[in-house]
């Protein structure tokens, strides 16, 4: 399978009307001015397409209308990552006869009404994670029978129970497994099940004197938009996420506009605490 990476692309049109008979794979990143144009390309062959980071702060808001129009004939695997997409209801008028993998990971997602009365015959994984959905009813009359995997990690406000397993299984005989890690679910509700722990590696030093966040809000596992949204700082997971992309936290060790450095036992400054998140080390203000 031969890939295109199309990144740094200005125009979408200068792939032209119909994708080479060769091309198997795209994946677009960044940076495109015109993406009103792909409802115009035939994409021919391409099994996997690909969007990432196609965010309304560096272009036109990317949007699922966009592909209304363009022919999919072999499709198997779309994903439309962190580009801030809202809205899902153009799907069923995007015809995705052998789609096998569908992905909507990290983006602002939170009505999935569209699949009341959506059916992808071939489908096999379905991932919301790091999206903003509440109600998962509307899979209940979902029709895809080959489906064996979907996932609702890191839908942090998502109420999931054992009977609505049960009726995701009774809907999908061949459903393997349901991701529902950091659901509200599954969330610790009192502070014994939030043990916490001090460290000393690399720490995030928040430098924002009314941060006050209890201890007990804590343990591993706990992320970075957990943390945001339980400091009262904001109102909403998707908040907590532009705050992230903003710049106001780090993630997994990566540094944004220095807000973070390496600490040791004497740098605490009296009041602070290591708090070990998940893979991050965290410092934070405790209540006093």
């Amino acid at each position: 399978m031969k890939n295109v990476l199309v990144k740094g692309l200005k125009k979408i049109a200068l792939l032209g009307k119909k994708i080479p008979d060769h091309v198997r794979s795209i994946e677009i990143k960044e940076d495109i001015q015109d993406l009103e144009n792909l409802k115009k390309i035939d994409f021919n062959k391409v099994e996997s397409l690909e969007f990432s980071y196609v965010s309304y702060r560096i272009h036109p808001e990317f949007q699922l209308k966009n592909l209304v129009g363009a022919k999919f004939p072999h499709l198997k695997f779309l994903s439309i990552y962190k580009s801030d997409l809202k809205d899902i209801s153009s799907l069923k008028d995007i015809p995705l006869p052998s789609l096998e993998e569908l992905v909507f990971e990290h983006n602002f997602v939170k009505d999935i009404s569209v699949f009341k009365t959506l059916s992808l015959p071939k489908l096999k994984k379905l991932s919301f994670g790091g999206c903003d959905v509440k109600d998962i009813t509307p899979l209940f009359s979902f029709s895809a029978p080959n489906l064996e995997k979907i996932s609702f990690h890191m839908n942090e406000e998502a109420s999931f129970s054992l009977k609505d397993a049960e009726k995701l299984k009774k809907q999908f005989p061949l459903l393997k497994k349901i991701i529902v890690l950091r659901t509200e679910y599954f969330f610790p509700k009192t502070s014994k099940d939030f043990p916490t722990k001090k460290n000393t590696v690399v720490a995030f030093n928040i430098k924002m004197p009314h941060w006050k966040i209890s201890k007990d809000l804590f343990s591993k596992g706990v992320t970075m938009v957990d943390i945001l949204k339980h400091s009262g700082l904001v109102e909403s997971c998707s908040e907590a996420r532009r705050k992230i992309s903003e710049g106001i936290v780090k993630i997994r060790n990566r540094v944004w506009k220095n807000h973070c450095q390496v600490l040791t036992n004497e740098d605490i400054p009296q009041g602070w605490e290591f708090i070990h998140c998940g893979k991050d080390k965290v410092l934070v203000k405790l209540k006093s």
